[in-house]
């Protein structure tokens, strides 16, 4: 059938809504009607080979063994050589599609495998295999004497049909040599039941001896009840046909019945008649009963109102002609007059389909097209069987689009059931109709591509990358070369995903064992790097962005690390990169066991890592991904990693131990998340017991306080005192220089400033009088009730706390208590603390309104005052004041309520300060005692110039 643009034709030649563009014809000489050739899985395999597969390609199962063992005892048999190659195959099939010489050459190749694999069964199976050898090399000696192989084998199967048709004519007719027009018709049908054309049965019949009469030479009363009162039981039959209405009522009556007894019909007409009055009787359509009496009258053709069917073949040229309508087609089929028909000329799946076209299926106008010779239309390709199918997937990728919703609808398996068995593979059918039963594996078509990729035996496999451009991999071994991986990603994803190189490995390499993975894919990109280990590969490909970045060693990753942080780390979280690493580099051990067994690998340094990852601010889990592969500088800011020229971090320790801390401060962000424990741990020069200790510390799975600040504290103080200082890199140090400079520099324009401002002091004081005047007015302005000083100090000393300052707040409402002049506005909270009050907001209604406070110092035991007020545009009305106590302890909540709001305030202590000392007390100096030694002073007197002390009051 023809595309155009009849929509009675689309109708009925349409297949998915979503055609692929037109495609270049097929450059394969093969007609469109080709053969099924052998499915190559069933061959047999060598000894020792064993075959591996996944549970959706399952092993070859006793079917299969049968079918071997069905070709050998065939051939055992004095059978056509086409009779014994296919023996589940009807001859009449095989004469109706014969197969082309390539099918055929493909059977005899498969029928050697099968006679093989059955003589290494025992002794007496080798006896069978060489009797079954000896018969297949005669047979294609002796045929291969007459020309083609193949012309001459269906030469033989026909005369075995024809003697099969001779010995059904005698039967019938016993030694009536003269048959009429009736007898006929019999004979028409049994040939086509043999399959041999009516034409060549009559010549066959004629050759035998046999007298053929086209026109009822027989006396017969005629039926006067029909126009034109019929004399012979062909212008009976030609009579009711046209008149359906009048024909009915005869039949009902017994009519017709009583006239065929009457004039002597045989039994065998007799019986079918009454048949067709039982029919009329029951009420079934009358076109139906009339067409049963019209057969068993000698009729083949089915009337279908004004046209005439001769035999299924040419139902499907009527279609495309117009001359048939398909709602005529539909009608016939609702009756049960189109199945019937069906089934008595031979074509038993045409049938079924007109049986799922009478249950109103919505696949059964396509499957009747189908079975009726319509092909398969896949854009503009033509399909007419399987091989076709598997060949024209492979050499035209653009066909691949469309499968998908193919296989999903059902119409390809619907196209291969309604194919004749010389063009079908039932075992490849088979799995599809498992797949599409599986609710797990509807959406995949793996199974597609295993029978593709069996019936083809494809040497290569061919995907496509991103920009278009074909690589093709021509072995398995290709499959582990990390480069050639890499640039053809893309396709080798979209290729896994769909199933293809599944099946396409399982061909080339059945021995292999495969892991046995999600189908459909979850993670194609894990698992395609999962399947490609098994196979042998040993490297990692990542996407990145618009290439796809090879990885052969673990340095790469450190590449990786500086490239691309942000995709490096958000590749971590599917876990392929970790089982890349410990799969061919975790037995890599960072601190060898000792004899206890305690050590630490690199695949249990992935583990602890892989359990950590959730916890990691940005950077730090690709920060230590690379220092384990070998980062050597550790930035001070892991999402800055920059290169080994710019990277503005530290890049060496001193070993001086010195025991200040402060030369770590840059680094207590890695301190705490253990990025500056793992960098110091992997220096080579850190002795081995120490090396163990900070790789413990490095990984949050080993240390659950590392987020406390007097850990990171004690481990910066540890650090200085076994390490000494963080040596910074060239780029960090010339950074600090001139900050430096630049701080030098400011402190000499502030000097300048100063010296500028001394000679106007006078002048300065009073614009600094009128300022601090100014903003008094303000703050008396506009926030009248904000004043809230520092907290005053606690007998208990102080402490840094964390605080967080929650204030939920009513629905807002006009003139509510908290609202005073009706104007919808804000809140704001104020908590006094010892540096200065914290603020609060502005803070809405109906919205969650928290703010968090890091290392604010608290006095304990000390009163708190927490002011809320109206935070307006112009003026700020005090709406409440409360006095809150924090007692001291290590995490406290304290909750008020000030008007209609609730406050909640949660102080966690993290760092209790040591109390002042007091200033000390230094007595007064003890008043000179003058010692008078009794011996006479030499010295002149020497009068006092101070002025005479007062006496004390």
């Amino acid at each position: 059938m023809t595309e155009g643009n009849d929509p009675k034709r689309d109708a009925w030649l349409e297949v998915s809504p979503d055609a692929p563009p037109p495609l270049a014809p097929s450059p394969s000489s093969e007609p469109p009607m080709a053969w099924l050739q052998p499915e190559p899985e069933d061959a047999p395999r060598e000894p020792g080979r064993r075959k591996v597969r996944a549970s959706e390609r399952a092993a070859p199962t006793a079917a299969q063994d049968a079918a071997s063992l069905a070709i050998v005892a065939a051939l055992q048999r004095e059978l056509p050589l086409m009779a014994a190659l296919w023996p589940d195959v009807r001859p009449a099939e095989l004469l109706r599609s014969p197969p082309p010489v390539e099918a055929f050459q493909a059977r005899c190749d498969f029928a050697r495998r099968a006679i093989d694999a059955v003589g290494r069964r025992d002794a007496e199976a080798r006896s069978r295999a060489e009797l079954a050898q000896r018969r297949l090399s005669d047979e294609l000696a002796r045929l291969g004497q007459h020309g083609s192989p193949l012309d001459a084998a269906l030469a033989s199967l026909e005369s075995m049909q024809a003697r099969e048709l001779l010995d059904a004519v005698r039967t019938l007719f016993r030694d009536q040599r003269t048959l009429f027009a009736g007898d006929v018709a019999r004979v028409d049908a049994a040939a086509v039941e043999v399959g041999i054309t009516p034409a060549r049965a009559r010549e066959i019949l004629a050759a035998e001896g046999f007298t053929l009469q086209s026109v009822e030479s027989r006396p017969w009363s005629p039926f006067a009840q029909l126009p034109g009162a019929p004399a012979t039981m062909d212008q009976l039959a030609v009579a009711l046909m046209a008149h359906p209405a009048q024909a009915i009522e005869l039949l009902r009556q017994g009519a017709v019945l009583d006239w065929l007894r009457a004039n002597g019909a045989s039994p065998m007409v007799i019986e079918r008649s009454r048949e067709a009055r039982m029919s009329a009787e029951r009420g079934a359509s009358p076109m139906l009963a009339v067409h049963l009496q019209s057969w068993a009258l000698g009729r083949r053709e089915l009337r279908l109102g004004d046209v005439a069917v001769p035999t299924p073949d040419s139902l499907g040229s009527l279609v495309r002609s117009g001359s048939l309508s398909l709602d005529a087609l539909a009608t016939a089929a609702r009756e049960g007059l189109l199945a019937t028909w069906l089934r008595m000329s031979g074509w038993i799946v045409a049938a079924g389909a007109a049986d799922l076209v009478a249950r109103n299926e919505p696949s059964g106008l396509r499957r009747l097209a189908w079975s009726l010779g319509e092909p398969l239309y896949l854009g503009s390709a033509a399909i007419t069987d399987v091989s076709s199918l598997a060949r024209m997937v492979l050499a035209q990728p653009s066909l691949r689009e469309a499968l998908p919703p193919l296989l999903a609808s059902g119409d390809l398996v619907a196209w291969m059931e309604s194919l004749p068995p010389p063009r079908r593979d039932d075992g490849w059918l088979d799995t599809l109709r498992r797949s599409q039963g599986d609710p797990q594996l509807r959406g995949d078509t793996l199974a597609f591509w295993t029978g593709v990729h069996a019936l083809t035996r494809a040497p290569s496999l061919e995907v496509l990358d991103r920009r278009g451009e074909s690589h093709a991999f021509h072995s398995v071994q290709s499959l582990t070369v990390t480069a050639e991986l890499a640039g053809a990603w893309d396709g080798l994803k979209r290729s896994y995903r769909s199933g293809e190189l599944i099946a396409w490995v399982g061909t080339q390499r059945p021995e292999l064992a495969l892991p046995s993975l999600p189908r459909p894919p979850r993670e194609d990109e894990a698992e395609l790097n999962e399947f490609l280990w098994a196979l042998g590969h040993r490297g990692l490909v990542l996407e990145w962005g618009d290439r796809d970045l090879a990885i052969s060693a673990p340095t790469d990753l450190v590449r990786a690390y500086r490239d691309d942080w942000r995709n490096l780390e958000a590749l971590l979280s599917r876990g392929h990169i970790f089982a890349w690493i410990s799969r061919f580099h975790g037995d890599r051990m960072l601190v060898p066991r000792d004899r206890e067994g305690h050590g630490l690998s690199v695949a249990e340094a992935m583990e602890a890592l892989r359990a950590e990852l959730p916890r990691l601010p940005s950077g730090f889990g690709a920060l230590k991904i690379a220092l384990l592969c070998g980062l050597r500088a550790l930035p001070t800011d892991p999402c800055r990693p920059g290169d080994d020229a710019t990277v503005e971090g530290f890049v060496d320790i001193t070993l001086k131990p010195d025991g200040d801390a402060r030369a770590w401060d840059p680094l207590r962000a890695h301190v705490l998340h253990g990025t500056a424990l793992l960098w110091v741990a992997l220096d080579p020069r850190v002795r081995r017991p120490v090396t163990r200790s900070l790789l413990h510390a490095a990984f949050a799975a080993w240390n659950p306080g590392a987020d406390q600040v007097e850990h990171t504290e004690r481990l910066m103080a540890g650090l200085s005192r076994s390490f000494g200082r963080p040596v910074p890199s060239p780029a960090l140090e010339a950074r600090l220089s001139q900050t430096a400079r630049e701080e030098q520099r400011s402190q000499e324009m502030s000097r300048e400033l100063i010296d500028a401002r001394r000679g106007r002091r006078r002048l300065g004081a009073l614009a600094i009088f009128f300022f601090l005047a100014l903003c008094g007015m303000a703050v008396l302005l506009l926030r009248p009730a904000a004043g809230v000083g520092a907290q005053d100090p606690g007998p208990d000393g102080d402490a840094l706390v964390r605080l967080r300052v929650e204030v939920t707040i009513p629905r807002a409402q006009r003139n509510h208590p908290w609202d005073p002049d009706g104007s919808g506005p804000e809140l704001h909270l104020a908590l006094q603390t010892r540096d200065g009050p914290v603020e609060v907001g502005p803070c809405v209604a109906d919205r969650e309104c928290a703010q968090t406070f890091d290392n604010v110092r608290l006095a304990a035991n000390t009163p708190l005052q927490l002011l809320v007020d109206e935070d307006d545009l112009v003026t700020r009305e005090l709406l409440g004041r409360i006095w809150l106590r924090w007692q001291g302890g290590r995490q406290e909540t304290l909750r008020s309520v000030v008007g209609p709001c609730v406050v909640t305030v949660e102080v966690r202590r993290v760092l209790q300060l040591p109390s002042p000392t007091p200033p000390a007390v230094i007595p007064p100096p003890a008043p000179a005692v003058r010692v008078d030694a009794g011996a006479p002073s030499t010295t002149r007197s020497r009068r006092s110039t101070r002025s005479p002390r007062r006496p004390a009051p």
